[in-house]
């Protein structure tokens, strides 16, 4: 590990940092409301959830498009 870092403890549950990725899955079956099963668009929002330890705030879901033209979407949540 890095020298310079400063441990702390932390319970149990709040160790760990959490991303959700939700992924659109809407107008890929042909009828309202219906899916196609393991099928989605390459696009959808990253969520962070809050934890207090690390010092990482709760935020509003980021948008991404998964296309080399893309932002790096990853690094805008890690940036708040």
């Amino acid at each position: 590990m890095a020298e310079n870092l400063e441990a702390k403890q932390a319970e149990w549950g709040k160790r760990m940092i959490e991303i959700r990725v939700r992924l659109w899955t809407d107008k890929i079956a042909e009828g309202k409301g219906q899916i196609v099963p393991k099928h989605a668009w390459d696009a959808g929002v990253v969520l962070m959830g809050g934890n207090s330890t690390h010092g990482i705030a709760a935020g509003n879901p980021i948008p991404f498009t998964l296309r080399p033209s893309s932002s790096l979407t990853s690094r805008q949540a890690w940036m708040r």
